[in-house]
């Protein structure tokens, strides 16, 4: 199965679930669902279900979130990790910098 072509310049440029949920997550946990109404009610982008649901399972996988303790079974809010905290604030920075260079590059300003 192929990704979607992004069709407009926001799809473009927050094309990055990841990113997204690690935001999302940043300020409280939340349910996979309350991912997707925060994202969309912030950005105005729309994340799938299904698209929320690899890509909570990867950055679980790899020590960036993790489940909040609870007493459903089917329902369950995910908070970052420490390690998910610095790569957010890695991200940021460094799309920071892109910002700056590109400005540089394209403006002759900084």
């Amino acid at each position: 199965m192929t990704r979607p072509i992004p069709s407009t310049r926001r799809e473009v440029v927050w094309h990055n679930p990841s990113l997204l949920v690690l935001a999302s997550l940043a300020r409280e946990p939340k349910y996979g669902s309350a991912i997707i109404r925060d994202v969309h009610g912030s950005i105005g982008v729309l994340i799938f279900p299904a698209t929320i649901s690899v890509t909570m399972v990867r950055l679980e996988m790899m020590g960036f979130i993790r489940p909040v303790p609870s007493e459903s079974k089917r329902l369950r809010k995910y908070e970052l990790t420490p390690r998910g905290s610095a790569l957010l604030d890695d991200l940021v920075a460094g799309m920071g910098a892109f910002v700056i260079e590109h400005a540089r590059r394209t403006r002759g300003t900084v």
